[in-house]
C-alpha cells in the first residue's frame, strides 16, 4: 500500500511538471504548509504574484533551489568598467559659452559709484541748462571701445564754469579750483569729476559741440565727443613729461574703424610724440601709415 501511494504521488508530480504552470493554481499550493516542499511547484515564475515567498521567514520552509552553476572567472571591477566604456557610444563634448556683454554697457567697466556720479553731474548740468560734452574714458566706453583710464571728464565752455559750479554745489557736490587753469573739479563722496574748459590748449567752443555724437550712457542720452577727437586729444596729451603710449593703444585699437586717421595726422602733425605713436600703430598693424594707404 505504501508503494502504491508513493507511485501515485510520483505520477501526479510528473504530470504536474509536464503541464504548463498555472499561477492561479500554484499560489494555493505555495501557501499550504501541509504540502511537502518536494511536491511544491518549481520554476522561474512560480509564486510570481503576491503571496509569501518560499524563502520568506514566515513560510517556515527551507529555500528550494535548483541546480547551481559553477561560477566562472570573475573579471576585476576596473576591467569591467573599462569594457563598458569601450562598448558605449562616444560622448560629444559640450562647450558652454559665457554670455558676453555688449561693449556699450558700463556695468563691468570701472567703478559703479563713478558711473553713478557721472549720471548725477550730467543730470544737474541738464537741469541748469549748461551745455556739456562727455569726454575721457567714459566717452570711449560709450563708443564701444576700451580705455586703460577710469575718469569722468566733462567739457564745458569757460563762460559756463561758474554757473556749473554753483549748480553742483547746491546739489551737494564739493568744488575745487586746482592750480591748473584749464579745469575745475567737483567731488561726490570722494569721487572726482573734471570740468574741462581748455583741453590740450584748445578752448571748448561751438566747433567742439558740433564734433559730438549722441550716445546712451547707462540709459541716459548725452552728447559724447567723437572718436576722432578723442584720439586727437590723447595724442596731443603726450609730452616730454608724460608719454605713456600704453594708455593710447586700447583707444586706437578698439575704435580704429570709427576714427578719421587722415584728420588725426593733420591735427597732430606739429607733435613729434603723436608722430611716434602713429609709427608705432603702423608697426603693430593697427592702422597703416599715410604713404602705405596712398600706395594701396
Amino acid at each position: 500500500m505504501r508503494l502504491r501511494g508513493l507511485a501515485r504521488t510520483v505520477d501526479s508530480d510528473e504530470r504536474h511538471r509536464a503541464q504548463p504552470p498555472n499561477h492561479h493554481a500554484v499560489l494555493p499550493l505555495l501557501r499550504d504548509p501541509t504540502i511537502p516542499a518536494r511536491l511544491r511547484p518549481r520554476g522561474k515564475n512560480a509564486g510570481a504574484e503576491d503571496g509569501p515567498s518560499r524563502n520568506h521567514p514566515e513560510s517556515g520552509n527551507r529555500a528550494v533551489t535548483g541546480p547551481t552553476k559553477r561560477p566562472g572567472p570573475q573579471r576585476p571591477i576596473a576591467a569591467e568598467q573599462a569594457a563598458r566604456c569601450e562598448r558605449a557610444e562616444p560622448r560629444v563634448p559640450v562647450v558652454l559659452y559665457r554670455h558676453r556683454p555688449r561693449e556699450t554697457t558700463m556695468a563691468h567697466r570701472g567703478d559703479e559709484g563713478l558711473l553713478h556720479t557721472l549720471k548725477s553731474v550730467a543730470a544737474v548740468l541738464k537741469q541748469s541748462e549748461v551745455p556739456f560734452v562727455l569726454g575721457g574714458s567714459f566717452a570711449v566706453y560709450a563708443h564701444g571701445g576700451h580705455s586703460s583710464d577710469h575718469d569722468v571728464d566733462f567739457l564745458i565752455r569757460q563762460e559756463d564754469v561758474e554757473r556749473a559750479l554753483s549748480a553742483l554745489v547746491d546739489e551737494g557736490f564739493t568744488a575745487e579750483r586746482p592750480p591748473e587753469d584749464w579745469l575745475v573739479k567737483v567731488y561726490d563722496e570722494g569721487r572726482m569729476v573734471d570740468l574741462i574748459h581748455r583741453p590740450v590748449e584748445m578752448p571748448v567752443n561751438d566747433e567742439t559741440f558740433n564734433d559730438t555724437v549722441m550716445r546712451s550712457v547707462d540709459a541716459i542720452q548725452m552728447p559724447v565727443l567723437s572718436a576722432t577727437q578723442l584720439m586727437v586729444h590723447k595724442l596731443l596729451s603726450f609730452s616730454q613729461h608724460y608719454c605713456d603710449f600704453a594708455r593710447g593703444l586700447p583707444l586706437a585699437r578698439s575704435l580704429r574703424e570709427q576714427i578719421d586717421w587722415d584728420r588725426v595726422r593733420k591735427e597732430t602733425a606739429h607733435s613729434p610724440y603723436a608722430e611716434a605713436f602713429l609709427v608705432l600703430l603702423d608697426r603693430l598693424d593697427v592702422v597703416p601709415a599715410e604713404n602705405k594707404e596712398i600706395a594701396a
